[in-house]
């Protein structure tokens, strides 16, 4: 839903799933990441438990495909080679005129471009975001985006603030 004349044109990441959207202005986490932020094609490898992960770490090269627990501990994903592989500019939390709190990243013009290529032919797939060999998060592709990337569907500024700042590094 579009409000004023502010709100810019984004990609959105709702409840685990990427789709088109908006986000608006007034970051509450705002930051330059100093870190990598690896993009890989994820999938369900063990369904969630109600024990805990226990995969060690790993921080693989981009080329390797690894094993991960997911960002709820109970998961474990399949990652594949980095698709792609970025310094993000900039990742902020946010909770535009009152809705749900959302976390934007923002690649560079070429990052952009290329996941808007690798997401374009991927709707459907899991896209996990991963920093150091830990997935951030692993939402469903639901069509092409590029850059910014919109999160959305976080329970409270807590989440929100923590996973920019994680994407952050």
């Amino acid at each position: 839903m579009r409000r004023g004349l502010s709100f810019t044109a984004a990609t959105c990441v709702a409840l685990g799933t990427i789709t088109s959207g908006i986000v608006g202005p007034g970051a509450m986490a705002n930051a330059t990441p100093k870190a990598t932020l690896e993009f890989r094609h994820a999938t369900v490898a063990e369904p969630p438990s109600d024990l805990p992960c226990r995969l060690v770490p790993q921080n693989p090269r981009p080329d390797q495909a690894f094993r991960a627990c997911g960002p709820d501990h109970r998961t474990v994903y399949a990652l594949s080679a980095a698709a792609l592989t970025t310094t993000p500019r900039a990742a902020t939390a946010d909770r535009p005129q009152g809705g749900q709190w959302v976390v934007t990243v923002t690649l560079n013009p070429g990052a952009a471009e290329m996941l808007r290529r690798y997401t374009a032919t991927h709707v459907g797939s899991q896209l996990a975001f991963v920093h150091a060999g830990r997935v951030l998060t692993a939402p469903v592709i639901r069509d092409g985006f590029g850059s910014p990337v919109q999160i959305t569907g976080l329970a409270d500024q807590q989440s929100a603030v923590q996973l920019a700042t994680e994407l952050k590094g």
